[in-house]
């Protein structure tokens, strides 16, 4: 008995592979996705502009902090008010007294908290949070850990100021920092909002 296909329909049938759509599929999805990436490129030049390029500029002079009390202390601005950080390069993270309500009022807390070892030898746990501030006209944001208002108390009675944090290396590392001891200064790389900036720092 030979079977015959019902009315109407075809009388030849056609296999096609799984393997075959899908390299069909992929062709198709490199073609229109290269033509796509090369749109969103075009229109993230057209609306953003060109990336910006970097410059280095000076943040600081740390030579009278290094001559007060040996330690390079920077000044920063915390909603207008100056507050002193130290500048640590053995610090593996940024820190803000919880004894400098001026340096509080810029530190916004996230849900983290740290375990550390207080100075009574028990294991404590600090929030952790961003901080924003000015320095060297440009603004910044950093993470820190809030750090007890006495650990500063010895260094501030020495460099005669009340010392709000410090910056660590995250901060460092971050915006390419340089110490430069035998000038006395700390320059940083940011991205460059135009040509003329007085605090460029200049190749020797």
């Amino acid at each position: 008995m030979i079977a015959t296909a019902p009315e109407g329909a075809s009388p030849y049938k056609v296999r096609v592979s799984k393997r075959f759509l899908q390299q069909i599929y992929d062709s198709f999805s490199n073609i229109f996705g290269s033509w796509l990436a090369k749109i969103q490129f075009a229109k993230k030049q057209l609306f953003c502009g060109v990336k910006k390029k970097n410059t280095t500029i000076k943040l600081c002079d740390i030579n009278e902090g290094i001559v007060v009390c040996g330690l390079p202390i920077v000044s920063i601005e915390i909603k207008s008010k100056t507050c002193y950080f130290v500048l640590d390069t053995g610090a593996q993270k940024n820190g803000v007294s919880d004894g400098s309500p001026e340096a509080m009022s810029g530190f916004q807390p996230s849900k983290y908290v740290q375990q550390h070892i207080g100075f009574d030898g028990h294991a404590k746990f600090t929030p952790l949070g961003s901080l924003t501030y000015e320095l060297a006209g440009n603004s910044f944001e950093e993470q820190v850990m809030v750090i007890p208002g006495n650990t500063f108390a010895r260094m501030g009675q020495e460099a005669g100021i009340q010392i709000s944090g410090l910056l660590g290396m995250p901060f460092m590392v971050k915006h390419n920092c340089v110490l430069d001891f035998d000038k006395g200064i700390v320059s940083a790389t940011i991205p460059e909002e135009n040509d003329n900036n007085e605090n460029e720092v200049k190749a020797a």
